[in-house]
């Protein structure tokens, strides 16, 4: 029975080495690519939420009204923090 156990061992460790080496590069590619979409996925988000429409209309805190103010000579923003 040792025999048969040594062969079983030989053949699984050949059959082993011949998957790693066929399917170890397409496997860490496609590793790659999944994180690398998760990761533009994830930064395009946080993207979207900072950018607005460029003219929206004036509220404070839950009140919304339908005007628009209109500061400013129109060729640079005026910070959030001079307002």
């Amino acid at each position: 029975m040792a025999g048969i156990d040594v062969a079983n061992g030989v053949v699984g460790a050949v059959i082993g080495m011949l998957f790693a080496v066929l399917f170890q590069q397409p496997l860490q590619d496609a590793w790659f690519r999944l994180r690398k979409r998760s990761t533009r996925a994830l930064r395009s988000l946080g993207r979207r939420e900072e950018s607005g429409p460029a003219w929206r209309t004036f509220s404070l805190g839950p009140l919304q009204t339908s005007a628009l103010i209109v500061e400013g000579d129109g060729e640079s923003p005026i910070p959030p923090e001079t307002v």
